[in-house]
């Protein structure tokens, strides 16, 4: 309620594996189309940890204040020894991103995956890929909550604009 409506944007499950020939990512921003005109970013990523993140896993690394920048303002990699932050957690636990400031997937070094799961979501007004209600279909949409249509069932007045011929699931797997 704090925060308005806010709209399922997309989900993505993500595993990161030992790599002993690994780097560390660079530092990003995620979905610069999400900027509003002020030049604000109002995307948000919630990372909820399957396995919990640590240093030694690579969980993701993020450079406090660095979610307020302007449209025309030239993005530039930290330098490295800026003041960033590992991000550590318990599996379970859910780390709220704002997806416009810096941050990084660190590297892996332990023999077990990191995994985590990505759902991205943003405000009424943002632009939107596809209708993730419909891409449920009927068996789940049966099982939905009142809230979690609210959440998933795009604004009526955009659903003719959106995708419904994703492929969500590689073939022969089930939801």
């Amino acid at each position: 309620r704090a925060l308005g409506t806010y709209h399922f944007l997309d989900l993505v499950a993500n595993t990161v594996r030992y790599h002993p020939e690994a780097r560390q990512g660079g530092f990003h921003r995620d979905f610069r189309p999400g900027l509003t005109d002020e030049g604000k970013h109002n995307g948000l990523w919630c990372f909820f940890m399957l396995d919990g993140y640590s240093e030694e896993n690579g969980g993701t690394r993020l450079i406090p204040r660095t979610h307020c920048f302007k449209a025309d303002e030239r993005e530039v990699d930290p330098e490295p020894d800026s003041d960033w932050v590992q991000a550590t957690g318990d599996p379970g636990d859910l780390m709220i991103v704002n997806a416009g400031g810096l941050h990084c997937g660190g590297v892996n070094q332990t023999q077990e995956p990191r995994r985590t799961l990505n759902i991205r979501i943003v405000p009424n007004g943002d632009r939107l890929f596809y209708n993730a209600w419909e891409l449920a279909g009927p068996e789940l949409q049966a099982k939905a909550s009142e809230r979690v249509k609210s959440f998933i069932q795009p604004p009526a007045g955009r659903i003719a604009e959106l995708r419904t011929d994703w492929r969500v699931m590689p073939r022969g797997e089930k939801s």
